[in-house]
């Protein structure tokens, strides 16, 4: 199994202004990069602030992808995979309501009874994983997903990476500076030890901004 993260950075390394989890100041050929990892992907790993921020699940919206993916003979859309800790979450938004593709949630512990509910209700299948994230990675080997993609947000990526469950991280540095405020760091969570290492595989300059590609050393 094949697990990317992809992510957006400030100079200054914030990926969110603390308004909205979505990064609102990357370039449009930096949207194409998400889109087309989307694309190659089985399963979408989001963490439920990403949720709570966000209006829909997410989408591939290039028509030529899409049908890229039918060709392969694969749903439009990659399933989403919910990492929660308290499996509290908009259930009535549209993100679970108008949703057009497969949810599941995983989770540390079984959620309370309302919200056990109210999965049930969306026919969202749970998970647990105790204290590993190891765990959840056997549950979504288990569930034949080959590439997986990691959306964020911080917390969850610091959780993958202290278990050096990420094998490449597409990383994207923008021209410009947020400052601190309500401002989500990169990776969220303590002091990562050991500190998992990359090497970098490729750069490329699109006008002032950078992406790059690291692979786990």
């Amino acid at each position: 199994m094949l697990v990317r993260a992809c992510l957006a950075t400030s100079l200054d390394g914030k990926i969110s202004d603390g308004l909205s989890t979505t990064p609102n100041f990357t370039s449009r050929e930096d949207r194409a990069r998400l889109f087309n990892l989307r694309s190659v992907s089985d399963v979408l790993l989001v963490g439920a602030q990403t949720v709570r921020h966000e209006s829909l699940a997410p989408l591939i919206r290039n028509p030529k992808l899409v049908e890229q993916r039918r060709q392969r003979r694969q749903n439009d859309h990659p399933d989403v995979a919910i990492f929660t800790r308290t499996g509290e979450l908009p259930w009535q938004n549209a993100y679970f309501q108008a949703a057009k593709q497969k949810i599941s949630i995983f989770s540390p512990g079984p959620l309370s009874d309302s919200n056990a509910r109210q999965a049930q209700e969306l026919d969202i299948q749970l998970f647990t994983y105790g204290d590993t994230m190891n765990v959840a990675f056997d549950q979504l080997r288990a569930l034949r997903y080959k590439n997986v993609l990691c959306e964020g947000g911080g917390s969850l990526i610091h959780s993958l990476l202290a278990e050096r469950l990420v094998d490449e991280l597409h990383l994207t540095i923008a021209p410009t500076v947020i400052g601190q405020g309500d401002s989500v760091c990169l990776v969220r969570g303590p002091l990562l030890d050991p500190r998992p290492e990359f090497r970098l595989k490729s750069v490329n300059q699109v006008g002032d901004e950078l992406h790059l590609v690291y692979s786990l050393s």
